[in-house]
């Protein structure tokens, strides 16, 4: 049900404002489905998730804008998933994450076989969510897919779907997120270790931005070979920055409001775009505060085992992506995080 249904919904909702994900859909359904014929799980919170996505696809079929109160609606889902995921036995989570991840891989390559756009994105709305998704799959396909030949088909048929998306860069977080990972095992402080990578994954991009504004040769080079992708991050970083500098006490502490970030670069560049930067946007919008603990969260799940880093991390990054309430990395942590391993 969840396989012949889901996509649809998923792929109309996608393309009506709220970003949910095609995976995502995927994955909430078939825990839907377990959880619903399992006995651990309360009655309360079965009618509880049920009724969630009722609502949910009842406000976007009737076309109701909800951005404005979709990170309540991210934060209400991801309680609701964890409600019933704890009252799982580990074993049976396993089940859903592996279906899930086979059947994203083959719906994926039935669409590949009909685009015809030049950077491939299958069902997500972008070329880079969509590499994203498919490094997570790759990673987590590496835990829990033990048989080498059917793990070499997945990472070979991934690799080529993120070739296909045109994006460089995750190709690097191939190569290095497994590298942090190995080492996280291997060492004892472990929570340093993690607030290290979490800094530094916070602070590079702006720092290099800040830096590299201050030559003007390097801000035009970068912007002749990325067709000014690179220019405008770089711009919309340095104007979040600004703003926060000319914030009150107030604002700082408790933020200036949900989509204020959006709103002002609207207003000062005439342009409706996100800010490119997730933990600017949730500084502003929301407030230190709520930035603090929002990380807190991460890291309490991140630190758990290897998988629960791997996905936290690429979740970090995916906030140079304005995905920070994509729920596909919020359910695959949750999930991961008491299936243990």
């Amino acid at each position: 049900m969840s396989v012949m249904l889901l996509p649809l919904f998923s792929y109309y909702i996608q393309n009506n404002i709220t970003g949910f994900s095609f995976l995502s859909s995927i994955i909430t359904g078939n825990l839907l489905i377990i959880a619903w014929l399992s006995d651990d799980v309360p009655r309360v919170h079965k009618v509880s998730f049920v009724l969630f996505f009722t609502v949910l696809f009842f406000l976007i079929f009737k076309h109701v804008s909800i951005i404005r109160i979709y990170p309540i609606i991210f934060f209400l889902y991801s309680i609701l998933l964890w409600e019933v995921c704890r009252r799982f036995r580990a074993y049976e989570l396993n089940i859903p994450i592996k279906f899930s991840l086979i059947v994203y891989l083959i719906i994926t390559g039935l669409l590949f076989y009909f685009h015809e756009e030049s950077r491939f994105k299958g069902f997500s709305v972008s070329s880079t969510s969509f590499s994203l998704y498919l490094t997570v799959i790759i990673l987590l396909s590496g835990y829990y897919f033990k048989r080498k030949f059917f793990y070499v088909i997945i990472f070979i048929t991934s690799f080529y779907f993120i070739f296909e998306s045109g994006t460089r860069t995750t190709l690097v977080a191939l190569v290095f997120i497994p590298l942090i990972a190995s080492i996280y095992r291997m060492i004892a402080w472990r929570e340093f270790y993690l607030i290290t990578i979490i800094i530094i994954i916070i602070s590079a991009y702006p720092l290099y931005g800040i830096i590299s504004d201050a030559s003007a040769i390097e801000l035009n080079a970068r912007m002749d070979e990325d067709g000014g992708s690179y220019a405008t991050r770089l711009s919309l970083t340095l104007l979040m920055v600004d703003l926060i500098s000319e914030n009150s006490f107030y604002e700082f502490m408790f933020g200036n409001g949900v989509e204020y970030s959006r709103i002002y670069i609207l207003n000062n560049r005439g342009m409706d775009l996100m800010p490119h930067n997730d933990f600017l946007r949730i500084l502003i919008d929301y407030g230190v505060i709520f930035f603090i603990l929002f990380i807190s969260i991460l890291i309490k799940f991140m630190k758990k085992n290897s998988k629960t880093l791997t996905i936290g991390i690429i979740y970090l990054l995916s906030f140079y992506h304005n995905m920070i309430f994509d729920p596909f990395f919020i359910s695959l942590m949750i999930m991961t995080y008491y299936e243990g391993g």
